[in-house]
């Protein structure tokens, strides 16, 4: 028993590191991308899989895994030598550097879908609700404003340098401790668990958490209690004068947050324009990229033009500047797949009916709140959230089909 307690304990914290390493070395070292502590994180995961006997036994089954990963790399190199011919001033170490650790990156998720896989249901749910309230005593010392690791930025969150980082962590498990939660008053839970981190938002002033809330809201709650909600939260807010105020300033076009938000649209459209709907090329953006834009003129005058050059403010933003209508299209099969699965778990929320496995409801979450990466607020490719959504899609890819009605 204190041997299973210690291995789901083991289990528990190696998950958070791997959560909260990428942007710890970012907020430590000050580096250009969490890319660093992301590589840390893969290289333990690649470790521990290649230390495992049952994977070694298992090898035969990373086939659907390798063959995903296979693909994505030879589109991503087409398409790039594509752009290298055709654009002069195309980055090409730039490229390579990055590919190889899109590579090492793919391989990593890989590894450590395959030692999720080994894991019990319980030790999947230990885990899972072990980094959800590692979490919460994070965003606890976020809303006191203690910040034991920097005093360099303005509104850290112990291991993040801003809520919205953290919000994008904390978004996926939050989301799984709702749909895992199929007790007799289970609606009643989850509006007052909601209710509950809509004000702890409000306190941390982070309006991309206060998004993947109202998200979160409308898959798993019927219509009338998303009303309530709605009208709970209003009140709060305007409660709140002085918060009111933070989060009305996004409505501002000073706002700088907003006008990263909308230069991110004007990129889209200059970038497909440019390069007549083929785009950039992998890893480009901000290197070829038309900068130029109407929202930009701010940001310059205050010295930031080159604020979220390179990662575009929201995944979109890089994804569709980089890869065209190439990218417009998976975005689309994206939206596709996130509908039935937000249908699929309405579904299983409003019936009662438990999922097959605590992993289905975890990557299934993962793969949900990505949406917020890709159109609200993103790092860029190689972050966490972007970490366990390409798990995500490995699992997807892999597993028996799951049928989404």
């Amino acid at each position: 028993m204190v041997n299973n307690k210690f291995s789901s304990i083991t289990i528990g914290l190696l998950l958070f590191v791997t959560i909260v390493l990428p942007s710890f070395v970012l907020m430590i070292f000050s580096t250009k991308s969490m890319a660093a502590g992301l590589f840390i994180i893969i290289v333990i995961h690649i470790l521990i899989a290649s230390f495992s006997n049952s994977i070694r036994r298992k090898i035969g089954k990373l086939i659907n895994e390798l063959t995903l990963i296979i693909m994505i790399m030879c589109t991503v190199m087409i398409h790039g030598m594509t752009s290298f011919i055709w654009h002069d001033n195309f980055n090409l170490l730039h490229f390579f550097y990055s590919y190889a650790f899109f590579l090492i990156f793919l391989f990593g998720a890989s590894m450590f879908l395959q030692s999720a896989k080994e894991l019990t249901k319980k030790q999947v749910d230990f885990a899972l609700k072990f980094v959800f309230y590692m979490l919460l005593i994070c965003a606890f010392f976020g809303v006191l404003k203690i910040s034991p690791f920097t005093l360099k930025y303005p509104k850290p969150v112990v291991f993040y340098i801003e809520p919205s980082h953290f919000a994008l962590d904390f978004l996926p498990f939050l989301l799984y401790m709702v749909l895992s939660n199929l007790k007799k008053f289970s609606t009643i839970f989850n509006l007052s668990l909601l209710c509950f981190f809509t004000l702890g938002a409000i306190l941390l002033q982070s309006l991309t958490l206060l998004v993947g809330i109202a998200l979160i809201c409308v898959i798993s709650m019927p219509l009338k209690n998303n009303l309530f909600f709605l009208i709970i939260m209003s009140s709060l807010v305007l409660l709140k004068i002085k918060i009111l105020t933070y989060f009305s300033s996004y409505f501002s076009l000073t706002n700088l947050s907003t006008l990263v938000f909308l230069s991110g649209f004007e990129r889209i459209y200059f970038n497909l324009k440019k390069t007549f709907g083929f785009g950039l090329g992998f890893q480009q953006l901000g290197a070829l990229g038309v900068n130029e834009n109407k929202s930009n003129n701010y940001l310059t005058s205050v010295g930031l033009h080159d604020l979220n050059l390179y990662d575009g403010g929201f995944v979109a933003v890089k994804l569709i500047s980089e890869f065209g209508l190439l990218g417009i299209t998976l975005i689309i099969f994206y939206l596709l797949l996130f509908f039935k699965i937000v249908m699929y778990m309405r579904k299983m929320l409003l019936s009662n009916v438990k999922y097959e496995s605590s992993l289905d409801i975890f990557f299934l979450s993962c793969y949900v709140m990505y949406s917020i990466d890709l159109f609200f607020r993103g790092t860029g490719y190689f972050s966490s959230t972007g970490f366990l959504f390409v798990a995500s899609l490995m699992w997807l890819f892999s597993r028996k089909p799951i049928k989404f009605v």
